[in-house]
């Protein structure tokens, strides 16, 4: 397993850090990798944050990394520029399958008909996972005991699910970490010790946070996330004025900037998420610590996997 082209740890943030829009066309690496970090590293928006301060003010660390050959379910995308081609399945009722491009196949269904049959059939025809797709009749998406009664349906290819935590934090603990990366310094915080060499132990320590949050990746929870580090330093009366007086609101710039960031996720991502660590800022010593990630399938290599860590703190 491997990092990629791309990685890089964000140490402070950076008053100069340029703005990135949903490019046409393909998205590269290197344009994911400049992108996220754009967002990591853009001050201004990030103030409010960085202005929490309990012994010191708050620190973000950020860090962007590319995990191939992920212990991901597999998938394979159909081949746009192959044609449809007409194959039967098995011996048994004939039935149209009409694409949402417009492209049809015609394929045999065996006795009883049953959607679940139908994506059997239509699987190694389109190299789509039955659990990927959609059998259409009218409006109504069938369940996959349903009979198919008529001679047509239509289909609908549907987006991976979120990556499981739990497969999330299997392929992370196959990285080579470096001290500076949020990772070891997560592990460190956690633990008091220091990142274990055999992974046996490291997957241990990893899955045993298998039950962290894991949601869509969005701006209301992506911003819900933040206010738990502000609603935390409030309550030890240091949070500034104007954040105890609008408790759980953001500057507009800062929404717009998380809004920015989750529509790429998306746009590059299948189903992205936000994976949090602990469900409010962990206490270790003399820090306060929080961790979280935006964990994302790309769509241009379905088994790899987009990571942006970010680790929030300050002394106490």
């Amino acid at each position: 397993m491997s990092t990629g082209q791309a990685r890089a740890s964000l140490g402070s943030m950076d008053e100069t850090a340029r703005s990135s829009w949903i490019p046409e066309g393909d998205i590269t690496r290197d344009h994911i990798w400049d992108t996220l970090n754009d967002f990591a590293r853009a001050a201004p928006q990030w103030q409010h944050i960085l202005e929490i301060e309990l012994a010191t003010k708050t620190s973000i660390v950020s860090d962007v990394y590319f995990i191939d050959d992920a212990k991901i379910p597999a998938i394979t995308v159909a081949r746009q520029e192959e044609a449809p081609r007409t194959e039967e399945c098995s011996e048994g009722k004939q039935l149209t399958v009409e694409m949402l491009s417009g492209k049809v196949v015609q394929i045999k269904v065996p006795a009883p008909h049953t959607v679940a049959q139908v994506k059997q059939c239509l699987e190694p025809l389109l190299g789509i996972p039955a659990f990927l797709q959609g059998i259409i009749v009218g409006a109504e998406e069938l369940p996959d005991e349903a009979a198919v009664t008529g001679e047509s349906v239509a289909f609908l290819q549907r987006e991976p699910p979120m990556i499981e935590a739990e497969d999330f934090l299997r392929s992370m603990v196959n990285m080579p970490w470096e001290p500076t990366d949020v990772v070891h310094k997560w592990h460190a915080s956690d633990t008091d010790k220091k990142l274990p060499i055999l992974k046996s132990e490291l997957l241990e320590w990893a899955l045993s946070h298998r039950n962290m949050q894991n949601v869509p990746l969005c701006t209301d929870d992506v911003l819900r996330v933040l206010d738990v580090w502000l609603d935390a330093n409030a309550k030890a009366g240091t949070h500034p004025e104007i954040f105890r007086e609008h408790a759980g609101t953001h500057p507009e710039i800062f929404r717009e900037h998380v809004e920015k960031i989750t529509a790429f996720m998306r746009h590059c991502c299948y189903s992205p998420s936000l994976l949090v660590v602990y469900n409010e800022p962990y206490g270790h010593d003399d820090d306060l610590e929080y961790v979280f990630f935006f964990v994302g399938r790309l769509r241009s290599e379905p088994q790899t996997l987009v990571v942006q860590s970010f680790i929030l703190n300050c002394w106490v």
